[in-house]
């Protein structure tokens, strides 16, 4: 039997006002948080998502949020291994969160058989993992989509830069049709990555592979491929110029007759964080990703309910501590996610 509890904070959005540096009540979520209770312990069958570990990919503390958040829209995440002898069911949504070590070549043919047999995928990859990943690479460019060297910058004026930050970039949001469409027309838009990674696109023009571009840096972005990033952030010359694409998905289609859909995201950080969840949007675009991977229907969603005009201040509703994060916050988790990965 399933059981879920639903406490006070499952009823109040909040949200992070940048001028008031602030968190404040957005709106009312009851109907939505009961609603979805409701499916959650009534529903025959819940979409299992399966977690790929075995090649340091991330582990279930640094998932711990994610995994929270997948549960609250009503999924079932479980950890599986290939080198255990685990078989992805292509029923369920894959999750490939930034690996740091090689598929093997029969690793790589298990995950072909999962998209040749309709099975969906969700990918991070950071610009802390290895360059030299070849099994894990040739999987992905089944999907058009290969990671880039090097760390995304944005120059301090630019507007995907948060708060003048060069690594914390607040990208941009594309409208991509039943999937951001209504995220990007509500102005729901605002988010945080840091650090990012750039993927390149297939430039063939495969009738069997559609991509879909839906986050890309801004204008004066660059990257830096030295090994030194964390020295010198300025841009520098022969640093290549952006913009570039940040996350995508992918429509790929087999000679089995069955298609495969893939989401990669260059930066796994908005999906990680509960700070990053209460200042941006990043729970609606997992949850409109995780639903067109699925294929299910979410235009039973209820959106939140305006609470007041003006927000009702988070001050009186949470600890002090709460109230007001400072842009540094971001940028010092930024830095918690590049140092650890990078030297593990």
């Amino acid at each position: 039997d399933r059981t879920r509890v639903l406490t006070w904070d499952d009823y109040v959005g909040l949200g992070y006002n940048a001028q008031t540096d602030a968190f404040e009540m957005t709106g009312l979520t009851y109907e939505k948080a009961i609603t979805g209770a409701l499916a959650y312990v009534s529903e025959d069958h819940l979409t299992e998502v399966t977690i790929l570990e075995g090649h340091g990919e991330m582990t279930d503390q640094e998932t711990q949020v994610l995994e929270s958040r997948l549960q609250d829209a009503n999924y079932l995440p479980r950890r599986i291994n290939l080198r255990a002898g685990d078989v992805p069911d292509p029923g369920s949504i894959l999750m490939i969160l930034s690996p740091t070590m090689d598929l093997t070549e029969e690793e790589a043919l298990t995950l072909a058989d999962f998209a040749r047999a309709g099975g969906s995928l969700f990918v991070t990859t950071d610009y802390t993992d290895p360059d030299d990943l070849p099994n894990l690479y040739a999987f992905y460019r089944l999907y058009g989509v290969t990671p880039l060297p090097g760390l995304v910058l944005a120059d301090s004026g630019d507007a995907s830069s948060y708060y003048g930050s060069t690594v914390t970039l607040t990208p941009k949001l594309l409208n991509v049709e039943n999937l951001t469409t209504p995220l990007v027309e509500a102005g729901a838009d605002f988010l945080i990555l840091a650090p990012a990674r750039a993927l390149e696109l297939s430039e063939a023009s495969e009738r069997d592979l559609m991509l879909y571009p839906v986050l890309q840096s801004g204008d004066t972005s660059y990257r830096r491929l030295s090994n030194d990033t964390l020295d010198d952030l300025e841009k520098r010359e022969g640093d290549p110029e952006g913009p570039f694409v940040l996350a995508v998905l992918a429509d790929r289609g087999f000679e089995t007759g069955q298609r495969s859909l893939a989401f990669f995201a260059g930066g796994s950080s908005m999906f990680l964080n509960e700070t990053v969840y209460s200042m941006t949007y990043s729970q609606e675009l997992l949850q409109r990703v995780m639903r067109r991977l699925d294929g299910s229907d979410d235009t039973a969603d209820i959106a939140p309910k305006q609470a007041v005009r003006p927000p009702l201040k988070a001050a009186g509703l949470l600890p002090s501590l709460l109230a007001a994060l400072p842009p540094l916050l971001v940028a010092l988790m930024a830095a918690a996610i590049l140092l650890p990965r990078k030297y593990r």
